[in-house]
């Protein structure tokens, strides 16, 4: 058996998510990457790395009306905006059925923050995607978020669901 191969990689993204409250998250990094096992039938691989980490939410503030003056109010401890600097890590596996046919692979992510490994946030996905022709193929993907210190008005554990149509060409 050969050693795993050894690479690099940089990454880059931007994120809005009303539901969530995020109005912006801005994340950049790089680490090493590790593959596994590459076959044509199976693969595994993951990577571990730096993450710079900006967000701004929408935290929810009091504005007393007539009949409510917010001494109920409970403020969200939440800043409305933060820079934080976590550690990433993932594991990714695809696994190809029925002879390139049926496919499924999945991803989960690790991000604790340096200063504070308790701040931890988890993603895990996982794909099913069906050839229906040459370039034609349909799919779904389940993915379960989690975020050990959200803001006061969102849960911790997000669940999402979603099917996908697939061209490809060449």
């Amino acid at each position: 058996m050969r050693p795993p191969r050894l690479g690099s990689g940089v990454f880059v993204q931007a994120q809005y998510n009303a539901f969530t409250t995020v109005r912006s998250r801005l994340l950049s990094g790089g680490g090493a990457r590790f593959d596994v096992v590459h076959r044509n039938l199976f693969g595994l691989w993951g990577g571990t790395g730096y993450m710079g980490e900006y967000e701004v939410n929408a935290i929810e503030g009091c504005t007393p009306s007539e009949d409510d003056d917010c001494s109920a109010f409970i403020p969200d401890s939440h800043p409305s905006s933060t820079f934080n600097h976590r550690w990433t890590s993932y594991v990714s596996m695809r696994l190809d059925v029925l002879d390139e046919q049926l496919l499924l692979s999945s991803t989960t992510y690790v991000q604790p923050r340096f200063d504070d490994v308790s701040d931890i946030r988890i993603n895990t996905g996982f794909q099913l995607e069906a050839k229906v022709g040459s370039v034609f193929s349909l799919g779904s993907d389940f993915e379960v978020r989690y975020d050990s210190r959200p803001p006061r008005t969102v849960k911790g554990t997000d669940i999402s669901l979603r099917g996908f149509l697939r061209f490809r060409f060449g």
